[in-house]
């Protein structure tokens, strides 16, 4: 696990328990809490996040680290060498002859491919994009359900406000007050491995393209 990622999620848990914790009596921030726990839960039940997957995938196309067409102008040196045994160049002051004259060339070609090879690079090109988006959807899924055990926590925490006053109260008990604080701890694991992944997807993505566009990307991911 990564110092990086420790601190963001002390942070987390900073701000969530930003105060110490008061297991014998209902805070004010709290009671708070009660009065609009249905309004809150409801809220973030119904909250929706979209993302543009097909923006993603066009901007990888046009940033790829290495040719997508496979069709680029290639260059060869030394291609033809001639040589001279004897080569007369003139000086401000002299004739000089230099017997050991040597030239190359450099040849700049374009590929040209049979009906077949083009056929075979359109497949490469094909399945390039096929497995870019796969990568695209998987990274997304795996956001989206980031996002919905994030949204989960809130609810979750938000219950632990109402079982603990249940509890205080003697309408529940100690069980059902602990039962929200396991699911509260689960989801914590649960988000802490969703985030892992999700930063090896993020890098899988990141090495499709040229290194000066991945701060672009980043920001869309």
């Amino acid at each position: 696990m990564s110092f990086k990622f420790i601190i963001l999620h002390t942070i987390f848990f900073t701000c969530m328990f930003a105060s110490p914790y008061e297991a014998h009596k209902i805070t004010q921030k709290e009671y708070k809490k009660l009065q609009a726990i249905d309004n809150d839960i409801y809220a973030l039940s119904v909250e929706t996040k979209l993302y543009n997957t097909k923006e993603v995938a066009h901007f990888i196309y046009r940033h790829l680290g290495y040719d997508l067409d496979f069709t680029r102008f290639t260059v060869t040196s030394a291609a033809s060498i001639r040589h001279s045994s004897s080569d007369t160049v003139y000086s401000d002051t002299a004739l000089i002859t230099d017997r050991n004259s040597y030239s190359a060339s450099i040849n700049l070609s374009y590929p040209l491919f049979d009906k077949k090879e083009l056929n075979t690079r359109k497949k490469q090109i094909i399945t390039l994009k096929q497995k870019i988006i796969k990568e695209i959807q998987n990274y997304f899924q795996l956001k989206v359900k980031k996002d919905d055990l994030e949204l989960e926590l809130k609810i979750l925490t938000a219950l632990e406000v109402r079982a603990k006053a249940r509890k205080l109260d003697g309408v529940g008990g100690f069980t059902d007050w602990l039962e929200v604080i396991k699911n509260i701890k689960k989801t914590n694991y649960d988000i802490s491995i969703a985030d892992l992944e999700l930063k090896e997807k993020k890098q899988i993505l990141m090495s499709y393209i040229v290194k000066n566009k991945r701060e672009i990307l980043q920001e869309m991911l």
